[in-house]
C-alpha cells in the first residue's frame, strides 16, 4: 500500500514492555528494573548516538526505581527533560474493560502529573498489550491533548482488510486519534541480529546480517497494510533490556543506500512522519475487540473473580462514597484535606490494574500482593468515610424529631444520580452503661423516623441481649440488633435515620401460621408488608422450615412453593420456572483461556430444597448440589453445596448472592439465568457509554434437565 516512489524510512523506537509482575513477582522483577535503568543511565549519558530509550509509556518505574535509589532522581530528571529517557503519559499501563472509566482518567492524570514533574511527558496513547480498548478512548486521551494511539490487540479481520494498520479511531462524540496497528506486535524489531525475540542476550555479539533481513522483512510486512511509507520498528519485548550496539547496527543498515533509511528515534517521531506524508485514512468506530492476528483472551474476566470483587468495592468506595462525601463537605472551613491520601488511595488501587494483576492470570504471589493492596485500600476509604461522618457531625446533621431512651443514628448515601429506594441492612448496638456488669436490657420494640420525621417501619431478624463490641481502645457491652428497613433517597442524596426503642417489649414469637399468613402476599397493595418477617421467622423456622411464600414489589412477584421457584416479572408478564441453575464443564486450559472437553460434556446442579430467608425481608433461600470430578479425567467425585439468596428489591428488581465452596479442580462453574428472549444485539454498561454488542451468542442450553426448561 505504500508509495513506491517515496523513500522508505523506518523509526526504530528502542523500549521496554515492563510488567511490574506476571510470572515473577514485583520485587523479582523489579531487581531487574533498576539494574536496567542503571544501564541506561550510563549508556544514555555517554553514547550520544543512541537517540533515546522509551519506558513503556508508565511512569510508575520512576517510582519503582527511586524507592531503591533515591539519589538518582536528579540524574532521572536530566535524561527525561532532555528526551533521552520518554515516560509517560500512563501511571501504569491498565487493562481497559476490568477497571472503571473513572480509573483511567485517574490514571492519565497521575502519569501525565508525574512526567511533568520530571520535566516531559510523551503525549501517545501507548497501550499495547491490554485485552481490548473501549470506545470512548479517544475522546478521553483527547481531554488530555494526546491524538495519537499505539495497540496490538483489539482489531478484527474487517476493519484491517478496511483501513489497514494506519487510521483514525473515533469515539461516540466524534473525537478521534491517529492510529497504528502493531500487526507484528510492539517487538516487531525486538533483539536485531539475534534468531530470536525474545531471551537474554547480554554476553553475545549480534549478527549484522539477521538485523539487516529482519528489518527488511518487517518494513516490507508492514508496507502491505499501509499508504505512508514511514514505517515503525519497535526495538524491545517483555521484559528485555536495551541494545548499546544498536547505532552501529543503524549506521550499517542506512550504508548499503537501498533505498531504505532507518532512524533511532521516538513515537512521535514516527506520527510526525505519517502526517507529513498527509494520506487520507479510514475510520473506525466502536471498541477495539477483534482477534485477528492477537488474542483478546477474553477468559481471564472470569478468573480469580475475587479480584474482581475485591477491584469493584476498591473503586465504587472511592469513587461513589468517599470522594463525594468530602465534597459534602466542602462548604465548611474545618473540613481536613484529604488529598494526599486520595491521590495515595488512588495508586495503590492502580497498582492492581495492569492486565496481569487484575486479569488474574500471573503466579500466585503476585495477586497475594493484590489482595494486601486491596485490603488497604479498603481500610484508607474506611477511615475517610468515618473521618468525614465525624466532621459533618461535628458541622451539624439534622437533629431527630423525636427518639427514646436508647437510640443510634444511621447514615445513608444514594451515590446514584437518580432517585431510588434503598434496603438498608445494619447492625445497631446500644450500649450498657455500666458494661458487662449491669443488667441486660430487654428486647424492645425498635422505631425509626427519616430526616424529615417520616416513620420508617422497621424489621428485626436478630437481637441479643450482651454483645461486646471492641474499636480499639473503645470497648462497648450492650443489646445488638440486626435491623432492615427501606428509605427513599434522592439522586447523589442522603437521610440521617434514627433508629430507636419504644417503650414496649417485643412482642412473642408467632406461630409458623400467623408466620406464613404475614409473607403470602398475593397483591402488589400489600407488597407494603412483604418485608414485614421478624426475627421471630427465624425462631419459627427452626421449628419447621417455611417452604412455601410470595413476595411482591412494583408488580414483580418472585414465588416459593414445594418444588419450584419462579419470578414473574411485572411489566412483561414473563415467569421463569427455576430460572437459577448451575452449569460445569471440564476445564482443560489455563489461567488465560477455557479449555473446554467435549468428550466429558456438561452437568447439571441439581436444586435440593427451598425456603424463606428467615434472616432477610423478601427473600429465599435455594440449595443445590453439584456431583463434579475431583480432577480432570477422575474417576472419583465430590458434592459441592451451593446456596443461593434470591432477593425481590424494593424497585422490582432481582438480586442473587451465590456461595460455595469449591472442593475439586480443573473445572468452570457458572450461573446461567434465561433471557426469556433471543436477540442478536445485547446492551452493557460499558465506560462513559451503554455498549451495544452485536453477534451475541445466546444458547439455549439442550442438555439442561427438563425440569429448567421453559
Amino acid at each position: 500500500m505504500s508509495d513506491p516512489l517515496l523513500k522508505k524510512t523506518g523509526i526504530i523506537v528502542s523500549h521496554t514492555h515492563w510488567d511490574r509482575a506476571w510470572y515473577l513477582t514485583f520485587q523479582q522483577f523489579r531487581h531487574r528494573m533498576v539494574r536496567m535503568v542503571d544501564r541506561l543511565i550510563t549508556l544514555l549519558n555517554e553514547d550520544p548516538e543512541y537517540h533515546s530509550f522509551t519506558l513503556d509509556g508508565q511512569t510508575i518505574l520512576l517510582d519503582d526505581y527511586l524507592e531503591i535509589k533515591p539519589y538518582n532522581e536528579e540524574v532521572l530528571r536530566k535524561l527525561i527533560s532532555s528526551g533521552k529517557l520518554v515516560v509517560g503519559p500512563w501511571y501504569i499501563l491498565p487493562d481497559l474493560f476490568l477497571v472503571s472509566g473513572e480509573s483511567v482518567v485517574r490514571n492519565i492524570q497521575i502519569g501525565l502529573a508525574t512526567a511533568r514533574k520530571f520535566g516531559a511527558s510523551m503525549q501517545e496513547g501507548y497501550v499495547p498489550d491490554p485485552f481490548g480498548h473501549f470506545a470512548q478512548l479517544p475522546q478521553v486521551l483527547n481531554q488530555f491533548g494526546i491524538n495519537s494511539f499505539i495497540f496490538m490487540r483489539g482489531l478484527d479481520e474487517n476493519a484491517k482488510t478496511q483501513a489497514g494498520s494506519i487510521f483514525e479511531w473515533e469515539s461516540p462524540d466524534g473525537s478521534s486519534v491517529l492510529t497504528t496497528y502493531l500487526v507484528e506486535g510492539y517487538f516487531n524489531g525486538a533483539s536485531l541480529g539475534y534468531k530470536e525475540q525474545f531471551g537474554r542476550f547480554d554476553g553475545l555479539t549480534p549478527d549484522i546480517t539477521l538485523a539487516k533481513d529482519r528489518i527488511k522483512s518487517t518494513i516490507e510486512n508492514l508496507a502491505a497494510l499501509q499508504k505512508e511509507s514511514t514505517f515503525l520498528i519497535n526495538n524491545g519485548f517483555d521484559h528485555m533490556p536495551e541494545q548499546p550496539e544498536l547505532p552501529e547496527i543503524i549506521r550499517s543498515i542506512n550504508s548499503n543506500g537501498n533505498g531504505t533509511i532507518v532512524k533511532h528515534g521516538t513515537f512521535r517521531d514516527f506520527f510526525d512522519g505519517v502526517r507529513t506524508e498527509q494520506k487520507e485514512h479510514q475510520v473506525i468506530k466502536g471498541d477495539l475487540l477483534g482477534n485477528v492476528d492477537h488474542p483478546i483472551l477474553s477468559s481471564v474476566f472470569s478468573t480469580r473473580v475475587y479480584l474482581k470483587q475485591m477491584n469493584h468495592l476498591a473503586q465504587s468506595l472511592l469513587e461513589r462514597y468517599v470522594e463525594p462525601m468530602i465534597l459534602l463537605g466542602k462548604h465548611t472551613t474545618t473540613q481536613p484535606d484529604s488529598s494526599d491520601f486520595l491521590l495515595y488511595a488512588w495508586k495503590l488501587l492502580m497498582q492492581n490494574h495492569p492486565h496481569d494483576d487484575i486479569c488474574g492470570c500471573s503466579a500466585d504471589g503476585v495477586h497475594e500482593d493484590d489482595e494486601v493492596r486491596f485490603r488497604q485500600v479498603h481500610e484508607l476509604s474506611q477511615s475517610l468515610l468515618i473521618e468525614q461522618m465525624e466532621h459533618l457531625l461535628r458541622t451539624g446533621l439534622q437533629k431527630p424529631s423525636s427518639s427514646g431512651d436508647h437510640s443510634s443514628e444511621v447514615f445513608v448515601f444514594n451515590p446514584h444520580p437518580w432517585k431510588q429506594t434503598a434496603r438498608v441492612s445494619t447492625k445497631i448496638l446500644f450500649a450498657n452503661p455500666d458494661a458487662e456488669k449491669g443488667s441486660r436490657f430487654p428486647e424492645k420494640k425498635l422505631l425509626a423516623v427519616d430526616a424529615n420525621g417520616k416513620q420508617i417501619p422497621v424489621t428485626v431478624t436478630y437481637s441479643h441481649p450482651h454483645t461486646f463490641r471492641n474499636n480499639f481502645l473503645e470497648s462497648s457491652w450492650g443489646r445488638r440488633y440486626d435491623v432492615h428497613f427501606n428509605v427513599e433517597l434522592d439522586g447523589m442524596g442522603y437521610h440521617v435515620v434514627h433508629v430507636y426503642e419504644s417503650d414496649e417489649l417485643a412482642e412473642a414469637s408467632p406461630t409458623v401460621a400467623a408466620l406464613m399468613a404475614d409473607v403470602a402476599v398475593e397483591s402488589p397493595s400489600q407488597a407494603k408488608d412483604a418485608h414485614q418477617i421478624t426475627k421471630k421467622s427465624a425462631i419459627a423456622a427452626v421449628v419447621k422450615p417455611v417452604r412455601t411464600g410470595t413476595f411482591v414489589a412494583s408488580d414483580t412477584e418472585l414465588l416459593l412453593n414445594e418444588s419450584h421457584y419462579n419470578v414473574v416479572f411485572g411489566k412483561t408478564g414473563v415467569r421463569f420456572k427455576d430460572f437459577v441453575r448451575f452449569e460445569y464443564q471440564h476445564d482443560n486450559g489455563d489461567t488465560y483461556t477455557f479449555g473446554p472437553v467435549p468428550s466429558e460434556g456438561i452437568r447439571w446442579a441439581d436444586f435440593t430444597s427451598g425456603e424463606i430467608d428467615p434472616s432477610f425481608p423478601q427473600s429465599i433461600l435455594l440449595k443445590h448440589t453439584l456431583t463434579a470430578p475431583n480432577a480432570l479425567f477422575s474417576k472419583t467425585s465430590n458434592d459441592i453445596e451451593i446456596a443461593t439468596r434470591i432477593t425481590l428489591e424494593p424497585n422490582g428488581t432481582i438480586s442473587l448472592r451465590v456461595k460455595y465452596n469449591n472442593t475439586v479442580k480443573d473445572g468452570r462453574l457458572r450461573l446461567v439465568l434465561p433471557a426469556g428472549f433471543y436477540t442478536e444485539i445485547a446492551y452493557a454498561d460499558g465506560h462513559f457509554r451503554i455498549a451495544e454488542r452485536h453477534r451475541v451468542p445466546l444458547r439455549t442450553p439442550e442438555s439442561a434437565p427438563e425440569r429448567y426448561k421453559a
